[in-house]
């Protein structure tokens, strides 16, 4: 489209006004999103209708909250990422509850010069930065590109899931540092608040990258001890005799305040070298149920899938009058993957309270 104006100038001069806005509206909609002085600001999901695409008829609804702004088109539509990777528009003002900060998940980054949008068929020019940085966020890509999260980058295993199961399919976003500026993936990246940010209402999935939006953070009972690394030892679930481990946070679950569960968030942690993966289910009375998903044998490791939290539903299945929870979860192996349900009684129980009630694979 943007080589069709260009090259037919000409002709554009004896079009109708209202084909020529017809044509102008196509391009807002298909043209790269740009960089925005509103970039990084933090909003509250709850506040807002969202689309699909700027100018766009087609809600989407948004699981989570908060979101960040990652780009603009135009004067008043605004991209948005929100915490559990899911990206929309927005139109109209900005009501910003704070800017985060933004930093890297390891010390070594690599980033590109153009975004894969603005290369075409060309080849990326990688910039390896070997020192940490604070980075500001300029803008996004409006287009999402398949992302493989590092639980699986360690498996040496790809992200096999369809893009309406993933949620790893994230834009590329623009930043800057006092010294470096280039493209990056969000999983790359750690987003935190302010201490004076205002406080924002937490609900639903946190991927990786915005887990450090729940510390400190007055609205909710996460502290950074519940998101530092864990040594556990399990009771039996999954796995028998499994040993103590350093287990990194991967995903959180943070249930909405609407609900009666007595369940009050999912941790997923990961010891990815040693293919181990354990679901921290965290009551409100203080009580933790852990299950394991793990290839340890009791004398080897052995390869299992590799799983990834997709969606959550809460329901009341049992008729007992309080909310359970459905996790549906990917299996993602070497070739392949499965999806399976796990359902946690919203009823807090001694003995461990989930059950797997459905399974498909597909390729």
């Amino acid at each position: 489209m943007l080589n069709l104006i260009a090259s037919r100038g000409r002709i554009m001069t004896g079009l109708s006004l209202s084909l020529l806005s017809a044509l102008l509206g196509v391009l807002f909609v298909t043209s790269c999103a740009n960089a925005t002085d509103q970039a990084g600001k933090i909003i509250a999901t709850d506040e807002y209708t969202f689309y699909r695409h700027p100018g766009n008829s087609k809600k989407v609804t948004i699981k989570a909250n908060p979101a960040i702004i990652i780009a603009q088109k135009g004067n008043n539509w605004f991209q948005i990422m929100a915490v559990n990777g899911q990206t929309a528009w927005i139109n109209g003002d900005v009501k910003a509850l704070g800017l985060v900060k933004v930093g890297q998940r390891e010390k070594r980054i690599e980033l590109t010069k153009q975004s894969t949008e603005q290369l075409a068929n060309g080849e990326h020019h990688w910039q390896t930065i070997e020192s940490r940085q604070d980075w500001k966020l300029l803008g996004a890509t409006g287009q999402t590109f398949h992302v493989n999260p590092a639980i699986l980058e360690t498996q040496g295993r790809g992200n096999l899931l369809p893009a309406d199961l993933s949620p790893y399919e994230l834009p590329e976003l623009e930043i800057k540092s006092a010294s470096h500026r280039g493209w990056a993936t969000p999983l790359d990246l750690v987003f935190s608040a302010n201490v004076s940010d205002k406080p924002v209402k937490t609900h639903g999935i946190f991927i990786q990258p915005f887990l450090g939006l729940l510390q400190n953070n007055p609205n909710n009972n996460i502290t950074i001890q519940d998101l530092k690394v864990l040594n556990l030892s399990f009771e039996k679930f999954r796995t028998t005799n499994l040993p103590k481990m350093d287990l990194q946070p991967e995903v959180m679950l943070l249930l909405p305040a609407t609900t009666n569960s007595q369940i009050e968030n999912i941790l997923l942690t990961a010891n990815a070298a040693k293919n181990t993966y354990v679901l921290r289910v965290a009551w409100k009375n203080r009580h933790n149920h852990y299950l394991a998903y793990s290839g340890w044998t009791g004398k080897a490791y052995e390869q299992i899938a590799t799983p990834i939290l997709i969606d959550y539903q809460l329901k009341d299945q049992n008729k007992d009058g309080i909310d359970d929870l459905s996790l549906k979860i990917a299996h993602i192996n070497g070739d392949g993957y499965s999806v399976e349900t796990l359902l946690i009684n919203g009823k807090y129980q001694k003995n461990h309270p989930a059950v797997s009630i459905h399974n498909a694979t597909g390729q």
